[in-house]
């Protein structure tokens, strides 16, 4: 399916008008950038399971944050295109999702482990 879509993408340029031709490759954007924002997403079910956020890297997570809050703005504001800032506000709120997961679980199997090994020191 992606393969077709690639290719849809790639050769609409060259056989549709220009108008129609930005429609397809935008929408084909959005659609690969919310797969991409959404592949957390399994992450999110295992560290809420496993009450641990051990799996979400940080410095990442604020550096997707960062960039989609930054996309937003600038879609919003400097082009309003739908194709840039819809899918990069999907992409900052899935973000501040892991922040806040971060926060909640951010290291309760490490303490659970250290006060387990105390115990079996003693």
């Amino acid at each position: 399916m992606m393969l077709t879509i690639s290719i849809l993408a790639v050769l609409s340029p060259f056989t549709l008008q220009r108008n129609t031709a930005e429609d397809i490759i935008g929408r084909v954007g959005v659609f690969f950038c919310i797969i991409l924002f959404g592949s957390p997403l399994s992450k999110m079910k295992e560290v809420i399971q496993m009450q641990s956020a051990e799996s979400i890297p940080l410095p990442f997570t604020f550096a997707c944050v960062s960039n989609c809050f930054l996309w937003v703005v600038y879609g919003w504001f400097e082009t309003d295109d739908f194709n840039v800032y819809f899918p990069n506000f999907l992409g900052f709120l899935l973000g501040l999702i892991q922040v806040v997961l971060k926060v909640l679980y951010r290291d309760k199997v490490k303490r659970r482990l250290d006060g387990e090994m105390s115990k079996m020191i003693m």
